[in-house]
């Protein structure tokens, strides 16, 4: 079953956009007395900054994979979409290797965006093929998404997603079921007059330089940090050490990472899980009723 958020006024999308709970997966938290102790000193001032593919969305529905970008390579032709598949498999190894530093890695992305994006551009994407494509994948958003933005809009709790992925995609789903202001940090496809794809936005967001998108902005005092690769954490590069963080990692694949490369989050979900936990923390930072939620992972690193 999937819970049947339809057209709200804002997007033209008729089909379910998230997922029902998934009642199987795992919390792990790292060190519960820190955590407890982060909970009680969270200030009132606190935002959120979330990735967007497979933090916020699921990773896998039914075997099949989706992320923004995986959703333009299924309107691409076999040989366009071959190339970008290539790309993946020599650059994404990169991006999760621990052994590379930084400064390599962040060349390597931009490389590897730049050479997405080229492909792009020759394929003669338009805008129609995009929002069909939307309409007709199985990209939902993960259980837990409305009850999250809705306490966030009653408490007036800024929201921003910086995502490698594509902002457009991103901005037509969150319209679809929140008239809120989600603030999007990400890569825009820019359209000529007649929807035929022109170019992207710069400079280019990547997984490797998420903390350029927050540079310079206004720091709230405490922040929920969500990501699915240990990367997103970098965003913390341009938060000063005073600023209390809870971080909430999704470990989607046991193929592709370990639970220990997770290490630095607070909270690790593993089996593709829900929003919940999410929820239930604001509610216990703003002092709401806590939601009938009950953590099912062990307490303590695994």
């Amino acid at each position: 079953m999937i819970i049947p958020i339809l057209k709200r006024g804002f997007s033209n999308f008729i089909r379910p956009l998230i997922s029902p709970m998934n009642p199987a997966e795992t919390v792990f938290i790292r060190d519960p007395l820190n955590l407890k102790s982060k909970i009680e000193s969270f200030s009132s001032d606190f935002g959120i900054i979330s990735d967007f593919d497979s933090t916020l969305t699921k990773y896998s529905v039914n075997g099949f994979k989706l992320s923004t970008i995986n959703l333009l390579i299924s309107i691409l032709d076999k040989n366009h979409s071959k190339d970008v598949k290539d790309l993946f498999l020599h650059y994404h190894p990169i991006e999760i290797d621990p052994s590379i530093s930084l400064d390599k890695k962040m060349l390597l992305m931009h490389e590897w965006w730049a050479k997405e994006q080229e492909v792009f551009l020759k394929a003669h994407i338009e805008k129609h093929m995009i929002t069909s494509a939307i309409e007709n994948l199985p990209f939902y958003f993960r259980y837990g998404i409305l009850e999250v933005i809705s306490i966030c809009e009653r408490n007036k709790i800024p929201f921003t997603i910086v995502s490698g992925g594509v902002g457009n995609i991103i901005s037509e789903m969150i319209k679809a079921i929140t008239s809120y202001q989600i603030k999007i940090k990400s890569n825009f496809i820019e359209f000529d007059e007649n929807g035929k794809l022109l170019g992207f936005s710069t400079p280019i967001v990547h997984s490797q330089n998420k903390f350029h998108s927050i540079r310079g902005k206004k720091i709230q005092k405490s922040y929920f940090v969500l990501g699915d690769i240990p990367s997103d954490l970098l965003i913390l590069k341009e938060i000063n050490d005073e600023t209390k963080v809870i971080s909430i990692g999704y470990f989607n694949d046991e193929a592709l990472a370990s639970l220990d490369d997770f290490r630095d989050f607070d909270i690790v979900i593993r089996g593709d899980g829900n929003l919940s936990v999410l929820e239930y923390l604001l509610c216990l930072v703003l002092k709401l009723p806590r939601p009938s939620y009950q953590f099912l992972g062990s307490l303590g690193w695994l």
